[in-house]
């Protein structure tokens, strides 16, 4: 339920040939000499993409979008193996006691691709731009400065103290906030990047730079940057972003011309069972739940909403899904959280006869299920129907196209709803505050606020404030778990189904080519072995 998909292209590669095409194979070496040493071949690491709106990281809203970004440039921190904040362009941070005000400090030797020193100041332009493109101004709304409402009038609060120190002040506390400024989209831009030409050929701070000849629609070719310090120098000599459908990518990745490539449906049990190996299926931060309108009964009385909760056979559903792409959410922080530890809510399991009897008490009989038609929701509401049925429940189906299944959601029209959310950073956070805070049930045209059930509880807004103003990380997912068990194990505030997986083909010789649960890759540690 976050975001749309858009279609229009702006998207310039650049090749060693403007006639080459990057999918074909390369021509066989000529044979060396009697005694000469052959050169080493090209580590190039081909990987098929959707079609990008942009280059540009203030507009990355998408995969394919934020992979070139990760390439290409880097925000001041990353997210580390256990997708904790680690060092990028910046080398520390640190926040006052209230955690509101953030200082980072920029590394001394890093450089933009054309040799120009990384500034302060560029990050306060980065910022500025990626507030006025307002397709992810959202991750600067806790910034002073930053609401959402006029995003062309709208001055972050983020100031260069100095050369290579940056400042940021937020409107209310954060302990989380060195995660968010991880985020690709939040990429520093030098001077002159408000040009066409700019955005056509950017030029960036990270691992990898967008040569200077050549062009396509097909594919981006982005080389090593030689100067990079902001960590090991790439393995890659270069990596090639190939657009294709999911279809034609993964034909071209069983015929070992791409490395990565999405698995169309239909594709996945085929690929398990003749090369497992070629199979990616590691946890995406994506969680699909049933979403229930608080103030409308039935769903304003707790036992029809954990009777909904222990009606539903998680472990079918997840298996059901997408060829088994999915697993069972066992609450609402998944494992791949940094916050989260193994547990499983109490009616997170199924329990037919006893949501039978809870369906009894609060007088429920039959059910209205609303979800937006496509994306493979009308196999959820069959699995869920089939469940319901044996609790003794008939469940109707309320299908409708996106644009108004999501309006009538945010008005408060729909009772019993599918409910999808993928936070953009990872932090727990980010998954309860949306979903279960006051603050975020929808109250005008505002369409960040996602608390779509209208759940309020006093004490689990303020283990959320709370949380986001402690600074000692293990008291901060300690703070945000009690939030979590109190919202499910209490008052059922939604009933969480399954966490998606990722469906991707990727290349054995391509180690380190994993993408993480926010779908995102070390590009410079991927390197390819004979």
């Amino acid at each position: 339920m976050r975001r749309a998909r858009r279609t229009t292209l702006l998207l310039v590669a650049l090749a060693l040939a403007a006639a080459c095409d990057p999918g074909a194979a390369p021509p066989p070496a000529a044979p060396s000499p009697a005694g000469a040493t052959s050169a080493p071949p090209s580590a190039t690491l081909r990987v098929a993409i959707d079609r990008p709106d942009a280059l540009l990281p203030q507009r990355a809203d998408e995969q394919a979008e934020q992979w070139l970004a990760d390439a290409v440039f880097d925000s001041l921190t990353r997210w580390g193996p256990d997708l904790r904040p680690v060092p990028a362009a910046a080398v520390s941070w640190s926040a006052d006691a209230s955690q509101r005000v953030w200082t980072f400090r920029l590394r001394e030797d890093a450089a933009w691709h054309d040799g120009r020193p990384v500034l302060a100041a560029d990050f306060v332009r980065g910022w500025r731009a990626l507030v006025r493109a307002g397709r992810m101004a959202h991750l600067l709304f806790d910034v002073e400065g930053v609401d959402g409402t006029d995003p062309a009038r709208a001055e972050p609060a983020v100031r260069a103290l100095d050369a290579r120190t940056l400042e940021v002040r937020l409107r209310r506390p954060s302990a989380d906030f060195p995660a968010v400024a991880a985020h690709p989209a939040l990429a520093p831009l030098p001077p002159g990047a408000d040009s066409a030409e700019y955005a056509a050929r950017p030029v960036g701070n990270g691992p990898f730079a967008v040569p200077e000849a050549g062009a396509s629609s097909r594919f981006v070719r982005v080389g090593r940057f030689p100067g990079w310090r902001n960590g090991p120098a790439p393995a890659l000599d270069e990596i090639v972003f190939q657009v294709m459908d999911p279809e034609t990518a993964f034909l071209a990745f069983q015929q070992q011309r791409v490395h990565l490539s999405p698995v169309p449906p239909g594709a996945l049990t085929a690929l398990l069972t003749e090369s497992p190996g070629s199979a990616w299926r590691g946890e995406r931060a994506v969680l699909y739940l049933l979403g229930m309108d608080h103030t409308r009964p039935p769903f304003d009385r707790v036992e029809a909403r954990r009777a909904l909760s222990l009606a539903v056979d998680r472990v079918a559903l997840a298996a059901a899904v997408s060829e088994g792409a999915a697993a069972p959410a066992g609450g609402l922080l998944p494992a791949w959280l940094p916050e989260a530890v193994p547990e499983r809510c109490g009616s997170c399991v199924r329990d037919p006869g006893a949501a039978r009897e809870l369906f009894a008490q609060a007088g429920v009989t039959a059910l209205r299920l609303s979800f937006n038609t496509g994306a493979g929701h009308e196999t959820v509401a069959r699995r869920v129907r089939d469940d319901l049925a044996e609790a003794g429940v008939a469940l109707e189906f309320d299908a409708r196209p996106g644009p108004e299944f999501l309006a009538a959601a945010r008005a408060g029209e729909l009772t019993l709803f599918r409910l999808g959310w993928q936070p953009d950073v990872p932090v727990a956070g980010a998954v309860l505050r949306p979903l279960l805070h006051g603050d975020a049930v929808p109250s005008g045209p505002e369409g960040v606020r996602h608390n779509l059930g209208r759940y309020r509880a006093a004490d689990v807004d303020a283990l959320l404030d709370q949380a986001r103003q402690t600074a000692a990380p293990l008291v901060r997912a300690a703070t945000y778990r009690r939030a979590a068990r109190l919202a499910l194990e209490r008052d059922q505030a939604v009933v969480p189904l399954f966490v998606s997986r990722h469906r991707l083909a990727r290349a054995p010789e391509a180690a380190g080519l994993a993408p993480d649960p926010m779908g995102q890759v070390d590009w410079a540690a991927v390197r390819l072995e004979r």
